[in-house]
């Protein structure tokens, strides 16, 4: 087996597959390949970061050098390990729940939240939601299995914002969920994952406007139904980061459109304008600065095709 192996093809990431004596020296930010002598015409750079084309942040990650060198002009090793480790960076959009998924779990991506199959072992993101069920011991897999969303009152979870993108009448909708005889609950999520986990994957239905929670729909057990509210403006982006994704993961996906008078948009005529400058104002604009205040009658056409699928 070669000490080092590397695929620079993908447009997300550069993966370097490291094997042997290998030592990491934190301070210098080199990853050293111990070898029977120098070798200075074997080195690398990286950014261990999933997104290396997004240049605001791949300016936020530190580079790293990668080298093979004597053995014995190695800094020694506080700690010894002889099971497989990965080297990634906590910098660019970390901070982020769905990108700390996106950038940082998946490690050789290929789409946003792993779309398609990893090259490794052929697997795909609903290996992953297995995975992530089996590691939290979450004890819902699939609706299928599950007989009380059949006979009792199906579980929705709203999840809740706290700044842009905000459900302006959350409370409103929970109440026309309940009237149809879902059992609801209006949640902010937070960063125990663990407790996250076991929340969500209690609930037959995640409801929520495009954002990093969302994300927790990895959570939910197989045949779950996911409502993604869709803010002016965010078709796209809507439909790589969440549609796309809950389809892969054998969830049921629905979406909600909001129209120009849903949105606190509503009355700017800078749109137009604001769309063709760029990513920055476009973002500035269409996902900071924008919240919703859904048609209520219309809505309630997309719960009731939820209370179909979950019944089904």
């Amino acid at each position: 087996m070669k000490p080092i192996t590397y695929n620079l093809s993908s447009s997300w990431s550069d993966v370097y597959d490291i094997n042997g004596d290998v030592r990491i020296h934190g301070i210098s930010s080199t990853i050293f390949i111990a070898s029977s002598q120098e070798d200075n015409s074997s080195s690398w750079t990286a950014k261990p970061y999933a997104r290396k084309g997004d240049a605001l942040a791949m300016e936020r990650i530190k580079e790293l050098t990668i080298k093979h060198q004597a053995i014995d002009t190695i800094p020694p090793c506080d700690q010894n390990f002889t099971i497989p480790g990965i080297v990634f960076s906590t910098g660019g959009y970390v901070g982020n729940h769905y990108h700390a998924f996106t950038d940082v779990l998946s490690l050789e991506a290929h789409k946003n939240v792993i779309v398609d199959p990893w090259d490794i072992g052929h697997h795909s993101i609903r290996n992953f939601s297995e995975i992530l069920r089996s590691v939290y011991s979450l004890g819902r897999e699939s609706l299928n299995h599950c007989q009380t969303c059949k006979t009792g009152p199906p579980r929705m979870i709203i999840v809740c914002r706290r700044k842009s993108r905000r459900l302006m009448n959350k409370h409103a909708v929970a109440n026309i969920a309940r009237t149809l005889g879902f059992e609801v609950v209006l949640r902010q999520m937070v960063w125990n994952v663990s407790l996250v986990a076991q929340l969500v994957n209690s609930f037959d239905v995640m409801v929520g406007v495009h954002g990093a929670g969302l994300t927790n729909m990895v959570f939910l057990p197989e045949n779950a139904v996911v409502v993604q509210i869709v803010p002016l403006g965010l078709d796209y982006i809507a439909r790589t980061c969440f549609q796309m994704p809950a389809e892969n993961m054998k969830l049921r996906y629905l979406d909600y459109k909001v129209t120009l008078n849903e949105s606190s948009l509503f009355g700017n005529n800078s749109l137009d304008k604001t769309a063709k400058k760029g990513f920055d104002d476009f973002r500035s604009v269409y996902l900071d600065h924008q919240d919703v205040n859904i048609d209520l009658g219309r809505f309630k056409r997309t719960l009731l095709r939820a209370l179909e699928l979950v019944r089904s």
